[in-house]
């Protein structure tokens, strides 16, 4: 790796200019230790995630490579944090990377010389080599940065060399994470902030009107303090959910509901969370145990929606649906028996015939569904078969059964041609 680097963006200055600045910088290496055969995905996809949480902490991407990223930070105490958050990061998203992961991270900070688009120097060499040092999980900075980043703020050990190790934070919101997620919590100074300061220096030119200073000043704070409020342990979840970080979600909602035990909603956003990253049984446990507490969330429509979300499985156990079937629980089974899913369909089906509701079941509906099923001929024959015996006089049966007959077929051994004709046959007759 060449300690020359460029920037990303490019440069208002001709490459010849020269100009020394002092800069503190992250160094990251990625270490792949093992192929995932069952997931085929972006190899680029932990690499852009360093990216995104180096920005998040207010760094400049200033290389980046297949395994190497070095960043410009604001301080080095942003810097720590972000090297801790990288290795969380990480760890969150592992799960959907093609390949095993692991990262080293080094801080350093001194004088560096840009020309241009280039950022040169001891400092650049220096974070290579103490990156080389590493361990794989490992966080490592120098002298320089020790001195510099606030100490109530990080902890460290020292090392051989005057090299620190940084260690994990003593509070512990996710203990299962290398660095207990403290800092994934950090955000970028909100427009409350910056509005604030705009505020400030407006008012500030205005030095005979004190009443409109005034006025200006409380309407700043007022923002301000709705802006900056800490957002609670459900606004948490529930924006992890909306931009895509589940695990973060399922965090967020494992560490709530940890604290409170006996708030429903906790362990209904937890069923939420699990139910997206694809865990039914803690989904299902989660949502037994917000139902218990409080039976009344069943009448809700959208909590009825989670539940009959559960049903997406192969056999999956109806006992949740039966036990808590609300009016709104009735009307979301009768929905999700036009669900794209086959076994949402058809488990709704049955919760729907142990509840004595037959007449709310579309059947030549779900027939016609079944036979649009593209991964099973025997699924789309038995459509078509049932069809034969209950579709005479549904408009909506012959051009399905044409639209069916053109397809193409699962696999080269599939009848469903010869059973279509059967049927239309039938139908005509």
């Amino acid at each position: 790796m060449s300690p020359v680097c460029q920037p990303d963006g490019p440069s208002s200055r001709s490459t010849s200019l020269r100009r020394s600045t002092a800069q503190t910088l992250l160094a990251a290496r990625l270490d792949r230790v093992g192929q995932r055969l069952e997931i085929s995905g972006d190899e680029r996809a932990p690499m852009e995630v360093l990216r995104r949480v180096a920005r998040r902490f207010g760094g400049r991407v200033v290389f980046a490579g297949d395994r190497d990223l070095l960043a410009e930070m604001r301080s080095p105490t942003d810097a720590l944090h972000c090297a801790g958050a990288l290795q969380d990061a990480l760890c969150l998203e592992r799960g959907r990377f093609p390949y095993e992961v692991e990262l080293r991270v080094a801080v350093v900070a001194g004088e560096c010389e840009r020309r241009g688009r280039e950022l040169r120097g001891a400092p650049v060499a220096e974070a290579w080599a103490l990156l080389d040092r590493a361990a794989p999980g490992e966080v490592l900075f120098s002298r320089a940065v020790h001195l510099t980043a606030n100490r109530s703020e990080v902890r460290a050990a020292g090392e051989a060399g005057s090299v620190y190790r940084l260690l994990p934070p003593p509070e512990r919101p996710f203990p299962t994470l290398p660095f207990h997620g403290l800092w994934l919590r950090r955000r970028a100074p909100t427009a409350g902030v910056r509005l604030a300061e705009t505020a400030r220096a407006l008012a500030g030119g205005v030095a005979r009107a004190p009443a409109f200073r005034m006025a200006v000043f409380a309407a700043v704070a007022a923002v301000v303090l709705l802006r900056l409020r800490p957002p609670g342990p459900e606004e948490r979840v529930e924006a992890a959910l909306h931009s895509g970080r589940l695990h973060e979600a399922a965090l967020w909602a494992e560490q709530w509901a940890g604290e409170v035990p006996d708030d429903p909603r906790a362990h209904l956003w937890k069923a939420r969370a699990e139910r997206r990253l694809g865990h039914p049984d803690a989904a299902r446990d989660a949502m037994e145990t917000a139902l218990r507490l409080d039976p009344s969330l069943a009448v809700d429509e959208e909590v009825a929606g989670d539940m009959v979300d559960l049903l997406d499985a192969k056999g999956a156990d109806l006992s949740l649906v039966l036990r808590h079937s609300s009016g709104a629980v009735r009307e979301a089974l009768v929905r999700a028996t036009t669900s794209p899913s086959y076994w949402q369909r058809h488990n709704a089906v049955r919760a729907l015939e142990k509840l004595g509701l037959e007449a709310r079941i579309d059947r030549v509906g779900v027939a016609l569904l079944d036979l649009r099923h593209e991964r099973s001929c025997r699924i789309r024959m038995n459509a078509a078969r049932r069809l034969a015996s209950m579709g005479a006089g549904d408009p909506r049966v012959l051009p399905a059964l044409e639209e069916a007959r053109r397809d193409e077929l699962p696999h080269a051994i599939c009848n469903l041609r010869q059973v279509i004709d059967e049927t239309i046959a039938s139908l005509a007759g």
